[in-house]
């Protein structure tokens, strides 16, 4: 028994008309998650005291405004409850995304990262990804040595050989980076 391939103008018709739906949804994905990033940014981004959120039209205006200094923290960096906002938006959207869209919740979580990332969100890199070059091995030890310093002065031990190496190793840093990405806290 052989199967023929046949074909009509309806289904064909159909097919043709259904794939440019399909393409025209997929080609919007991303302008409709850069406007989503943008709504956020407009709602929830925190700007530095000042400056007028009039100057932020684009997405690209407030990425500007994060290198500058414009941005005092972005949505997508706030913790706490600075942050309230955008964690229940965050579990409104991927809800309705499962719900009304079909989607799962790794894939939900997926179209987040990606307005996270339209938003100006740097993407974490992998440890496979990131420098090992000297300098930035020994920043990275550097920052370690100094937190658990800090760590141990905080908990009030006693450690006179640290405490003595401290201002040597703070120094040595300084010439790596700003001794506040040490001390964040």
């Amino acid at each position: 028994m052989q199967i023929e391939n046949t074909t009509s103008s309806l289904t064909d018709g159909m097919l043709e008309k259904d794939t440019n739906e399909l393409v025209k949804a997929f080609g919007k994905t991303g302008e409709l998650q850069r406007n989503v990033a943008l709504s956020i940014h407009h709602r929830f981004t925190m700007l530095t005291e000042g400056v007028n959120r009039a100057e932020f039209k684009t997405l690209e205006d407030y990425k500007a405004g994060i290198e500058n200094g414009k941005v005092f923290k972005a949505w997508f960096d706030l913790t706490g409850n600075l942050a309230k906002g955008v964690t229940e938006y965050k579990k409104t959207l991927q809800k309705r995304l499962q719900e009304e869209a079909g989607l799962t919740q790794d894939n939900a979580y997926k179209v987040w990262q990606r307005i996270q990332e339209q938003a100006g969100k740097v993407k974490a890199s992998k440890e496979s990804e990131t420098d090992k070059s000297c300098d930035a091995v020994t920043m990275k030890e550097l920052a370690t040595k100094l937190r658990r310093i800090q760590k141990a002065e905080a908990g009030k031990e006693y450690m006179p050989k640290s405490l003595k190496a401290l201002e040597a190793l703070e120094n040595a840093f300084v010439c790596f980076g700003s001794l506040a990405d040490v001390y964040k806290d």
